[in-house]
C-alpha cells in the first residue's frame, strides 16, 4: 500500500500507573484531576484530606503537601489570602529570627507568588475534591511533581463523555503519575492507483 503523509503529530503525555495497569493521558485533556495528598498511605483519609490551621502547621508536616486550598479569608499587613484560593507550596524562607520566617507559595487562583508568615491562618485543606485542576496546569505549575497520586474530578460537567477515550476503570481508581513523554503519530491517507493513474484521498 502507498500512503500520503500529511504531517507528524506530537502529543505531550503524562505516564501513569494504577493497580489495573499502566497508561498515558494527554496533558491537554479536558478532564480535571484532583491531587491526592497521602502521607500516611491511607486512601480513605487522603481523599477526605488533612487540615492545617496555619502556615507553620504545613511546615511541621513530615511530608508537606504540594498543593493546598484555603478555607478561610486571612489578612494581615500586606499579606492576604482568599477563601477557596489554591496555593502551590514552593519553599520556606528561613531567617535569623524564626518569627520572621515565611512560606513562599504560588497562587493558582490569582496567578501570583506570595510570601505568607508563619502565623497565617488559612485553615488550609488537602481535601482531594478541593484540589482539582487541568492536567496542563498541574504539570506546569507544581514543581517536583512526580511521583504524584491523583484521581479524576467526577463532578465536572460532561465527565463521562470525556472518559470514553481512557481506560474505563479510571473513574473509580487512584493512580500515580510517574513522568512525562511525547507520543508521535503520522497523519496520512491512502493513495489509490486507478486506471487514470494515482488518486490521493
Amino acid at each position: 500500500d502507498i500512503w500520503n503523509v500529511h504531517f507528524v503529530k506530537k502529543t505531550n503525555m503524562v505516564v501513569a500507573t494504577s493497580r489495573s495497569g499502566d497508561f498515558t493521558i494527554p496533558t491537554n485533556s479536558a478532564l480535571e484531576f484532583c491531587l491526592v495528598y497521602n502521607p500516611q498511605n491511607n486512601l480513605e483519609q487522603a481523599l477526605k484530606g488533612f487540615d492545617f490551621k496555619t502556615v507553620l502547621d504545613i511546615l511541621k508536616a513530615k511530608i508537606p503537601p504540594k498543593l493546598v486550598c484555603c478555607t478561610q479569608v486571612w489578612m494581615k499587613d500586606h499579606s492576604t489570602i482568599a477563601k477557596g484560593e489554591l496555593l502551590v507550596i514552593l519553599s520556606a524562607h528561613q531567617k535569623r529570627n524564626k518569627r520572621d520566617n515565611s512560606l513562599r507559595v504560588y497562587s493558582i487562583t490569582f496567578s501570583e507568588e506570595k510570601s505568607l508568615p508563619m502565623d497565617c491562618e488559612g485553615h488550609f485543606t488537602t481535601c482531594a475534591s478541593s484540589l482539582h485542576l487541568y492536567l496542563q496546569e498541574i504539570v506546569q505549575l507544581i514543581p517536583d511533581l512526580f511521583p504524584c497520586q491523583m484521581c479524576i474530578y467526577m463532578q465536572k460537567s460532561g465527565v463521562h463523555e470525556l472518559l470514553m477515550n481512557l481506560p474505563h476503570y479510571l473513574s473509580s481508581e487512584i493512580f500515580t503519575l510517574t513522568g512525562t513523554t511525547v507520543e508521535t503519530a503520522l497523519v496520512a491517507s491512502p493513495v489509490y492507483q486507478g486506471a487514470e493513474g494515482i488518486i490521493m484521498k
